[in-house]
């Protein structure tokens, strides 16, 4: 069958709240989507793509693209009985197959520097596996795990201090410069950063503040250096809270990087302009512009994302030889 794929960046623009409801047992009321073995923050699959599809709805498209791109609505699947909703799903199968999005990139703050974008093998390990699967052309480097205590840097990051050591939050690690990191670094500063002239500065300071922890370091601070938050209600009657209206939010803090794997395939019943998979994956595209909101909070400004997918560095590339 003919696909169409492309690796989907997300940067955390603000606070980011993709959240798996209430849970009495967990340490903040409202948790975030969490990876069952490694703990790792993550978008599931079915939040992106609802946030995807009211988007969609935000922007007038027509039923049937709507349809045809991601299936029937829900609200409809949900009035239907179990049969009719095997019907619904075969006579009208989603031409867009949406993955879960997981942590690539997480800030940490930094004694010297302000902040670390921190990584660990195991996690760029997941990322190769899923930038192969989808095709991304590039080739991508090997990162090899550090040893307990140790972090990778680029030479003369300005994040090592005078004894030659890399200070984030409370935590200490012996910085061993590597040549690989600055020019790693920068390809994915070049690669999965924002297409924005406003973006400039935090694209050329990646090369130099980008550093690889050991595993268990990297999971310590992506499961417990998130950000939380306290809410209330005020009862506008009373002008004091509401009896129980206290509670707390977990957020991904801004400058942290998901990504996704994206596939596309003919609609089931093509109409104009969605023919075939690679229609459907520029209509996408399209679709999503620069910016997407997802999560809760959209009222408060939370949960903006910006945009980038793989394939734009191709096409910045084969501009630039056009234009020499």
């Amino acid at each position: 069958m003919n696909q169409a794929s492309d690796l989907l960046f997300l940067y955390v623009d603000t606070p980011l709240h993709a959240g798996v409801g209430f849970d009495p047992d967990a340490p903040v009321d409202l948790p975030i989507q969490r990876d069952e073995a490694t703990g790792y923050p993550m978008i599931f699959s079915s939040s992106l793509k609802g946030s995807f599809r009211s988007l969609a709805r935000d922007k007038g498209v027509t039923e049937a693209e709507e349809t045809m791109v991601f299936g029937p609505p829900p609200e409809e699947v949900a009035k239907a009985d179990a049969e009719e909703r095997k019907e619904k799903a075969a006579a009208f199968p989603a031409a867009l197959s949406i993955g879960d999005a997981l942590i690539l990139l997480f800030p940490v703050r930094s004694l010297l520097g302000v902040f670390a974008w921190t990584t660990s093998a195991e996690a760029f390990a997941r990322f190769l596996r899923t930038a192969q699967r989808v095709g991304v052309a590039q080739e991508i480097p090997q990162i090899p795990a550090p040893p307990a205590g140790v972090a990778w840097v680029a030479p003369e990051s300005p994040l090592i201090t005078e004894k030659k050591e890399l200070v984030l939050e409370e935590f200490t690690f012996r910085a061993r410069e590597q040549r690989a990191m600055a020019h790693l670094g920068q390809w994915l500063a070049d690669t999965a950063f924002p297409l924005d002239e406003t973006f400039d500065y935090w694209m050329q300071k990646m090369a130099s503040h980008f550093v690889v922890l050991p595993d268990e370091a990297f999971q310590f601070f992506v499961t417990s250096r998130t950000m939380i938050t306290h809410r209330i209600r005020i009862n506008p009657q009373t002008g004091v809270v509401d009896e129980g209206a206290l509670w707390s939010e977990e957020y991904v803090p801004p400058d942290s990087l998901f990504y996704t794997p994206v596939k596309t395939r003919p609609p089931h019943e093509p109409i104009e302009g969605l023919e075939t998979a690679e229609d459907v994956l520029v209509w996408v595209q399209d679709l999503l512009g620069q910016v997407v909101q997802v999560g809760s909070g959209r009222t408060l400004g939370r949960g903006l994302l910006r945009v980038r997918w793989a394939s734009e560095v191709e096409e910045d590339e084969e501009d630039e030889e056009e234009e020499t």
